[in-house]
C-alpha cells in the first residue's frame, strides 16, 4: 500500500479516525480525551505491507505517519469513566506539534492552561502505542499561586499530598517543574496515573 493525504483542519475530536483500528486502546484514548479543538495542515502518510503494521520492528521498511498540530485543543489527559466525574482537570487551549509515527506518538512545543494556570515547554508522548502505552509529559509553568493551588486542591494530588496545602494560602508568581506518566489500561484507556512529581518555587 502507498497513501498519502493532507487536510487544512479537521475537528479534534475527528483525530482518532486517522488512527488505523489496529491501534484500538490509542483510537479509544484520543476519542475520549480529544474535547475541543482543531487539528491543523494534517499530514498522512502510509507505505508499505499492511501485514507488517506499524513498522516498528528493526527490519521492517515501511512508514506510518500522521503529523498535525493541536490549535486551541482541550485534552482530557486522564478520561473519566463513563458517567462519573473528572478526576484531573483538563488541559486547555492545548497548541503543540504531533506526530504519530510507526508505533509511537510525539508530542513537543506544547503550550496549555490548567484551571488559569500557564504551562508551557510541554513535550512527550507515548513510545510504545501497541505494547507499553504509556503517556509521559514534561513541561513547565508559571502563573498565580493561587491557580497552582487550585489545581492541586482539584487534583488527587491533594489527597496524595495528605490535603497537607488544603489551608494554605499563595501570593504572586510561582514556577512549576511537572512531570506525568500515564498507562492507558488495556480496558479503559487513560483511566490512572502511575507517577506525578511536581515541585514548584518562587517565579
Amino acid at each position: 500500500m502507498d497513501l498519502t493525504g493532507k487536510a487544512q483542519r479537521v475537528d479534534a475530536r475527528r483525530v482518532a479516525r486517522y488512527i488505523p483500528q489496529h491501534l484500538e486502546h490509542t483510537r479509544s484514548w484520543l476519542q475520549r480525551a480529544l474535547l475541543a479543538g482543531e487539528a491543523r495542515n494534517i499530514a498522512v502518510r502510509l507505505k508499505g505491507e499492511l501485514a507488517d503494521f506499524p513498522f516498528d520492528t528493526p527490519r521492517s521498511t515501511g512508514l506510518f505517519r500522521v503529523a498535525f498540530q493541536a490549535q486551541g485543543v482541550n485534552l482530557a489527559y486522564v478520561p473519566p469513566a463513563d458517567g462519573a466525574p473528572p478526576t484531573w482537570p483538563a488541559f486547555e487551549g492545548v497548541n503543540a506539534d504531533v506526530v504519530f509515527e510507526r508505533g509511537g506518538l510525539e508530542i513537543d512545543n506544547g503550550r496549555a492552561r490548567v484551571l488559569g494556570y500557564e504551562l508551557s515547554g510541554v513535550s512527550g508522548g507515548i513510545k510504545d502505542l501497541q505494547h507499553q502505552r504509556v503517556l509521559a509529559l514534561d513541561g513547565q509553568g508559571r502563573g498565580g499561586g493561587a491557580e497552582l493551588l487550585h489545581y492541586v486542591r482539584a487534583s488527587p494530588l491533594d489527597e496524595w499530598l495528605d490535603h497537607a496545602l488544603s489551608s494554605t494560602a499563595a501570593q504572586g508568581p510561582v514556577g512549576l517543574r511537572l512531570g506525568l506518566s500515564i498507562p492507558l489500561s488495556a480496558t479503559r484507556a487513560g483511566a490512572s496515573i502511575s507517577t506525578a512529581r511536581a515541585c514548584s518555587s518562587p517565579a
